[in-house]
C-alpha cells in the first residue's frame, strides 16, 4: 500500500470466508469500477442504506417488531435519512459517520432528483464530498472528487457492515429492559418471608381448586411470585438459601423446572 491508495480488500476484512459477512461489498467494488457518476453515487447510498438496515436489526431484538420497523411498505426506519437518525441516536455509529452519511444523502439526493445532467465536478456535489471524512486507510491525499467519494464512501460501507457483524457475533444486541411494578413485603427479613410463604400457600390452594382460565390466571400469579421473590430483603446467606428454596417450590408448583 505505500505511494498509492490500492486497498487489497483482503487485508481490511479479515475471516471474510469463514462469516460471508462482506460478500456483498466485495462484489460492489468491480461494480462501482465500471459505473458513470450517477451510477456511482446511487450505488454507494443504496448500500449504505441497506448496511444501515442491516446494523438496526442487529442491535434490535430478534423479533418481528423490530423488522417491520425497518422493512417493508411505510415502515418508520425504511428510508436512508432514518436509518442514519436512528443509528446515530442509538449510538451504532460515530459523530463523524453520521455526518458523513448526511453528506452522502445529500449528494444522492442531488443526483436522484434531477434528469439533467450532472457530476461529481458539479459545486454542490464536490461541496458534500469535501466535507466527507477522509479514508483512514488513505496515505495519498485524494486529488478528485471522484477518488475522495470512492475512498469515503468504501470505508463507510465497510465500517456499517462490520458493526453489524460485531453486534451478532459478540452478543452486544439489545436486551430487553422493560420495567414492571413488583410490589414487596413489610418487615424485617423473617416477616417477609413468612408472609410470602403465607400468600404463596394461599394461591396455591386456589389454583389446585379450579381449573381451566382460571388455574392459568394463578399459575400466572405464581410465576410473579418467582420474581417477587427476588426483592426479599436477606442479609445471610441462610436467608438468600431460604429464598432459593422458595423460588424451587414455587417452579415446581408452576410445573416449571428450575
Amino acid at each position: 500500500m505505500e505511494g498509492n491508495n490500492d486497498v487489497d480488500n483482503a487485508d481490511l476484512m479479515e475471516d471474510e470466508e469463514e462469516c460471508e459477512v462482506f460478500g456483498n461489498l466485495n462484489a460492489l467494488g468491480p461494480l462501482l469500477e465500471k459505473q458513470d457518476d450517477r451510477g456511482l453515487v446511487l450505488s454507494l447510498a443504496a448500500f449504505a442504506e441497506n448496511a444501515l438496515g442491516n446494523l438496526l436489526k442487529a442491535f434490535m431484538l430478534p423479533v418481528a417488531a423490530s423488522a417491520q420497523l425497518v422493512e417493508g411498505f411505510g415502515a418508520p426506519l425504511g428510508n436512508f435519512s432514518s436509518r442514519i437518525k436512528a443509528a446515530y441516536s442509538l449510538g451504532l455509529i460515530t459523530k463523524n459517520q453520521f455526518s458523513d452519511l448526511e453528506q452522502l444523502r445529500k449528494i444522492r439526493n442531488l443526483f436522484a432528483h434531477t434528469w439533467q445532467p450532472i457530476s461529481l465536478a458539479d459545486q454542490k456535489v464536490s461541496g458534500h464530498i469535501r466535507s466527507m471524512s477522509y479514508a483512514s486507510y488513505l496515505q495519498v491525499y485524494p486529488e478528485t472528487p471522484d477518488k475522495k467519494l470512492r475512498s469515503s464512501g468504501f470505508a463507510l460501507l465497510l465500517a456499517l457492515t462490520s458493526a453489524a457483524n460485531i453486534l451478532a457475533e459478540n452478543g452486544r444486541a439489545v436486551k430487553e429492559t422493560g420495567f414492571e411494578i413488583v410490589f414487596g413485603f413489610a418487615g424485617d427479613f423473617s416477616e417477609q418471608i413468612n408472609d410470602f410463604r403465607d400468600e404463596f400457600l394461599e394461591v396455591c390452594s386456589r389454583m389446585e381448586a379450579t381449573s381451566g382460565g382460571e388455574r392459568s390466571f394463578y399459575r400466572q400469579v405464581l410465576g410473579r411470585f418467582h420474581e417477587r421473590a427476588e426483592y426479599l430483603r436477606h442479609l445471610s446467606d441462610a436467608d438468600e438459601q431460604a429464598i432459593l428454596t422458595l423460588q424451587t417450590e414455587i417452579l415446581e408448583k408452576i410445573g416449571i423446572e428450575n
